[in-house]
């Protein structure tokens, strides 16, 4: 009885957390929200007015505050100093699971990061946006998101996926209030078209961005296409269509859009022979609070007008210039390529730290699965070394073997073998001659023994006489007097040396495929060996293979190692070349 009633009150108390009740957003916040969906005036001050009380109000209140605060700092294009504040939003919506809000705040997470230049983690802020956004209908968050990716993919020179989540975008352009925003699709649309060298397509939906442009009568929008249509044009050459772009530029331009303006005016000023206007604007391009590229940019576009001109010191001394901010160029390059890697692994970081305390066994597996996965790739890597040392000993005894019998083989066709079976046969005489008469199976044995050495010295001699008939002949041929005779390397054809391979080849038993039994060898390494083999002194060697003596010292050295298996000296590998 006493658990029937234990229990559901035990219950009771676990639930009562749950069911309190969140407070209530303030009027002032939802009217500042309107505003900033309006884009009314006046919002940073009444943000200001606000802050104050947002700091006394309960965790809701104050996340839904600063909530709005990256909303309108994301609306001005504001540079987020960090992202401390909303990955406090993030992880705040994810534990309230508060699914209206989570849409929003992952789209402005990913804009958050994507302002760092983390592209990675901007990404899948805007997929986890994009998922959360699609479950609620919110299509016209789901426009701004494909449209903000496909931004980073062009960015990314991922042109495939850019245009895929631009006209996905585009998709959703019955929900815009007005045309501004289709105009920046269709801009980027046409930006990847051009990124891709396809300049009908990307003419063909600039042309449609400008009479969006047109009709939203927004003067600073429409200006911003033709900007990018007349680079297009003047890269094709078409000043013409270019200039006619340029013309009536508004005059509240952004600093950005001015530095373009000025860029492309140096550039068809000086391509239609204008080089003083072009000089004017390349001036205009560098004054003060210009960037690296625009600087970079000018003192190319000066040191072409001044050859132009004859006037070549002023030349070099932009090139000059040029080259120095190349180089701040390619710092910044290789500054944003270390910072994308930082970027990535503090993506990976950033993601355990924030599921550090929902993960923790996870993490525990995870690491235990790294430590096998450590094991296996130490035991496996040490299996392959053991493997590849077994090979290579088992390839060293091959080749001791392969070296040992050619070098029994050689033996068997030298002097010293006769004199070995000579004195073989001597010694079996004094035997014949101390064996009975009356042992007869003992005498027939011994002679039998004495005809068999004394035909192989037979066999030895011949073959000796053959080799130096041959060695002779060799000697005479015009291949070896030509090689004797040439200086330099440059008097040789590819059809020399393959006539003196063949040639050693035929005088020297197989003299090339018994080294490959050995060794594989390159082209330069069998040639060295074709030389000491025609009795090439190491200085000709030299000039015939275009190297200096002191590398077919070391080549030579490296050759009897590789060869032998064993250390030795030059004059080492050319004993054994010419006695092999």
């Amino acid at each position: 009885m006493l658990r029937r009633i234990i229990l559901p009150l035990l219950c009771l108390v676990l639930l009562l957390p749950a069911c309190k009740e969140e407070p209530e957003i303030p009027a002032e916040l939802k009217a500042i929200n309107e505003a900033i969906e309006s884009d009314k005036p006046g919002i940073y001050y009444m943000l200001q007015d606000y802050k104050p009380k947002a700091r006394k109000q309960p965790e809701a209140v104050r996340m839904y505050y600063d909530f709005l605060t990256i909303k309108y700092e994301d609306q001005i294009s504001f540079r987020h100093p960090s992202d401390s504040l909303i990955k406090g939003i993030v992880h705040y919506y994810e534990e309230k699971n508060d699914r209206r809000m989570l849409p929003e705040v992952y789209y402005l997470a990913g804009r958050v990061y994507a302002s760092f230049g983390d592209a990675l983690r901007g990404l899948d802020y805007y997929q986890q946006a994009l998922d959360a956004s699609a479950a609620q209908g919110n299509e016209k968050l789901m426009q701004r998101i494909y449209f903000q990716m496909g931004h980073i993919f062009l960015h990314q020179d991922v042109y495939g996926e850019a245009l895929n989540a631009q006209r996905k975008a585009l998709g959703y352009k019955h929900l815009a209030v007005d045309s501004v925003s289709e105009v920046f699709i269709l801009k980027d649309l046409g930006a990847t078209y051009a990124a891709q060298g396809k300049t009908d397509s990307a003419f063909l939906y600039y042309q449609e961005a400008l009479r969006k442009a047109e009709t939203a009568c927004n003067a600073s929008v429409r200006f911003y296409v033709k900007e990018d249509m007349a680079a297009l044009h003047l890269r094709l050459g078409e000043y013409d269509k270019a200039w006619h772009l340029l013309d009536a530029p508004p005059a509240d331009m952004d600093a950005s859009v001015q530095a373009t303006l000025y860029r492309l005016k140096a550039q068809l000023f000086h391509r239609t022979g204008q080089p003083d206007s072009a000089l004017y604007y390349c001036r205009l391009l560098t004054r003060e609070g210009s960037s690296v590229y625009d600087w970079q940019a000018a003192s190319l576009e000066m040191a072409g007008i001044f050859t132009g001109q004859g006037r070549f010191q002023d030349a070099v001394n932009q090139y000059r210039q040029y080259v120095i901010y190349t180089d701040s160029v390619q710092k910044l390059i290789r500054t944003a390529a270390i910072s994308k890697a930082q970027s990535t692994y503090n993506y990976r970081l950033r993601e355990r730290e924030n599921n550090q305390l929902k993960l923790k066994n996870a993490e525990q597996r995870t690491l235990i699965l790294v430590y096998l996965l450590a094991g296996v790739l130490i035991t496996g890597g040490g299996t392959v070394y053991l493997l590849h040392l077994r090979t290579s000993r088992q390839k060293q005894n091959e080749r001791i073997k392969e070296l040992e019998r050619q070098q029994e083989e050689q033996y068997t066709r030298s002097r010293a073998y006769i004199e070995q079976n000579n004195a073989i046969i001597r010694q079996l005489e004094t035997r014949l001659a101390s064996t009975s008469a009356d042992n007869t199976q003992m005498r027939e044995r011994l002679q039998t023994q004495q005809e068999q050495l004394r035909q192989r010295n037979i066999r030895a001699e011949a073959e000796m006489r053959q080799q130096e008939l041959a060695l002779h002949t060799f000697r005479q041929s015009d291949i070896y007097i030509r090689f004797r005779q040439a200086t330099d390397f440059s008097e040789l054809s590819e059809t020399d040396w393959q006539e003196l391979q063949r040639t050693i080849d035929e005088t020297f038993n197989r003299f090339t495929a018994r080294l490959y039994a050995l060794s594989p060898l390159n082209k330069r390494e069998l040639r060295i060996c074709l030389l000491v083999k025609a009795e090439i002194q190491p200085t000709g060697i030299a000039q015939l293979t275009g190297r200096v003596k002191s590398t077919i010292t070391s080549a030579r050295k490296n050759l009897f190692e590789k060869l032998c298996g064993k250390k030795g000296s030059a004059e080492d590998f050319d004993r054994f070349i010419r006695a092999f």
